[in-house]
């Protein structure tokens, strides 16, 4: 998704950042098939543990990642 990518390589979309919370929201708009938003939001996540980027005003955790990602 479009925004992810914005998010993570700090790019402005009409010249506002792109939070990881908006990535998340845009995420849950479309309807998931076959858990494929779950999984990206799980991918989106481990990439927001790994840089430091918080989401709902929080560090994501290792924990936090393996808990989102799809049959795990």
């Amino acid at each position: 998704m479009v925004v992810a990518k914005l998010c993570l390589q700090n790019i402005l979309h009409d010249n506002k950042k792109v939070t990881p919370d908006q990535v998340i929201q845009e995420f849950n708009r479309k309807p998931d098939q076959n858990n494929k938003y779950k999984l990206a939001i799980a991918r989106f996540t481990s990439e927001c543990c790994l840089r430091d980027l918080p989401l709902t005003g929080q560090a994501v955790t290792l924990d936090a990642v393996v808990k989102d990602f799809p049959g795990s």
